[in-house]
C-alpha cells in the first residue's frame, strides 16, 4: 500500500530538499515523514493510517497490565510522549523519575510496539519472527 501510494504522492519540494535526496542525506520516505510531527498519538495514528491503513489508537485502546497497574495503553503512551515532549522542548521534568518509573516507561513502550507488530502481522499475514506461527502469541 505505502509503495504504491508513494509513487502517486504529490508534495511541493524546495530545491534544497531535492539536493539532500540526491546527496543521499535524505530519502523519499524521510521527506514524506517530515509532514508528520509524531509528537502525540494523534499524529502517529494519522501517519500509520495514511500509509499503512493501521489504526494505532484502536490497537492501543485496550486495558493491559503494565508493571503493577492495569491501564489503557493509549493513555500511558500518550503520557510518555508528553513527558518526552516536556523534557525536550521545555527542559521540564514533572516530578522525579525513579529507576522503577523509567523501567515502567520502557516496559510500556516495548509492549505497545509488540502489540502494533502483532496487529500488522495479522493484518498483512506475515511473521516478523517475534511470534510463533502455531499460536500467534508474542515471544519475549
Amino acid at each position: 500500500m505505502a509503495i504504491s501510494k508513494r509513487s502517486k504522492y504529490k508534495q511541493k519540494l524546495d530545491f534544497e530538499t531535492l539536493l539532500e535526496v540526491e546527496r543521499k542525506k535524505a530519502t523519499i520516505d524521510n521527506v514524506i515523514a517530515k509532514n508528520y510531527t509524531f509528537q502525540n498519538l494523534h499524529q502517529l495514528n494519522t501517519a500509520c493510517k495514511d500509509w499503512r491503513d493501521i489504526v494505532v489508537r484502536q490497537i492501543l485502546y485496550k486495558k493491559k497490565k503494565i508493571g503493577n497497574s492495569v491501564t489503557f495503553w493509549e493513555h500511558r503512551i500518550s503520557d510518555i510522549i508528553q513527558y518526552g515532549h516536556s523534557i525536550v522542548h521545555h527542559f521540564a521534568i514533572d516530578g522525579p523519575l525513579t529507576k522503577e518509573g523509567y523501567i515502567h516507561i520502557l516496559e510500556t513502550i516495548k509492549k505497545g510496539i509488540g502489540e502494533c507488530i502483532l496487529s500488522a502481522e495479522k493484518k498483512y499475514n506475515f511473521n516478523s519472527g517475534n511470534t510463533t506461527k502455531s499460536d500467534n502469541k508474542r515471544v519475549n
